[in-house]
């Protein structure tokens, strides 16, 4: 038997969660030649949200498959970004110069892991900067950048650089 919701049922659920703002932290292991990323005012505009499947090991037994967990975790290991740039460039510049740390694109050196790698913080904000959720990325390194459109415009035509990051692994949990 169904009965209609009452007033007091309503007020009593919790308010949906709105995606507001997505605040950036950014750590290396040791300050290399590019900028200070603490210096950088990393304006996320999108971004992707890491997945990890758990993987599944079967057995046939008299013509049944049954499915067990196999304790193996499979991440999507890329994530891309949207960032919107400032006048000074410095997201461009902290991309380019994190690439030439990676592999130098002249000589195709490559540089150390623990050297180049990051570990990458995404925290999600409500409406009042209260952190809500957030993700930490680990082992962190430059996979590519895109710079978008370079075209003449007006202020609305803001740029909005793209950095795709290969990780390890990630943990996701709930505040910050």
């Amino acid at each position: 038997m169904s009965t209609k919701p009452q007033f007091d049922n309503v007020k009593s659920l919790n308010d949906p969660q709105f995606l507001h703002n997505w605040k950036m932290d950014i750590k290396f292991p040791s300050k290399g030649t590019y900028p200070d990323p603490d210096a950088i005012s990393w304006r996320v505009l999108t971004s992707d949200i890491p997945t990890a499947s758990v993987l599944h090991a079967s057995m046939t037994v008299r013509g049944h498959t049954v499915a067990y967990p196999s304790g193996i975790v499979k991440y999507t290991e890329t994530l891309a970004m949207t960032f919107i740039e400032d006048k000074d460039g410095t997201v461009k510049e902290f991309m380019r110069q994190w690439r030439e740390a990676c592999a130098e694109t002249r000589t195709g050196k490559a540089g150390k892991k623990s050297e180049v790698e990051a570990r990458i913080t995404l925290t999600m904000l409500d409406t009042q900067d209260n952190s809500t959720f957030s993700i930490t990325l680990y082992g962190c390194m430059y996979e590519n950048s895109n710079l978008n459109s370079l075209e003449n415009g007006s202020a609305a035509n803001m740029q909005q650089p793209q950095l795709t990051i290969r990780y390890d692994i990630f943990e996701d949990k709930k505040g910050g």
